[in-house]
């Protein structure tokens, strides 16, 4: 198999490994493997060492250089949101989709259409109502509804 060949593979395999380790970094080692597998076939690097250092000097340069700027533009910038966006409804009346109990942890609710982690000082059993009455990172904090 050929260095370019080896190169490239690499290259492709750490882009899609992006999509299992989300982070956007992973995909830039693989643009400096493409671009290591790039110079190899067209002749410009030859030996083993300066095919490490392109692919090295390209991945370390465009991870600092462009990160930021794709970032931006595929995350979108939360940077100065409103706070309350990312608030929950309080008040709002949601059913237990697991038993909530205080003495084993959290139970589930759901909300939105999403199960959530939840936690109440009671005992709640899957099928009754709880009232939501604050959030704690991604935990709901509800109560029984009477």
């Amino acid at each position: 198999m050929s260095p370019a060949l080896i190169w490239f593979i690499v290259g492709i395999a750490l882009i899609l490994a992006e999509f299992i380790m989300p982070g956007l970094i992973v995909a830039f080692f693989g643009l400096g493997a493409l671009v290591a597998a790039l110079t190899t076939v067209i002749g410009l690097t030859t030996s083993f060492t300066w095919q490490m250092v392109v692919f090295i000097v390209v991945a370390v340069a465009s991870l600092f250089l462009l990160r930021r700027f794709l970032k931006k533009t595929f995350l979108g910038k939360t940077e100065g949101r409103d706070v309350e966006e990312f608030n929950v409804d309080i008040g709002k009346i949601v059913p237990v989709t697991e038993e909530i109990n205080a003495l084993h942890g959290t139970g589930r609710v759901k909300y939105q259409g999403t199960p959530w982690k939840a936690t109440c000082e009671d005992i709640i059993p899957e099928g009754d109502n709880v009232r939501i009455t604050g959030k704690d990172n991604i935990t709901l904090l509800v109560e029984k509804v009477d």
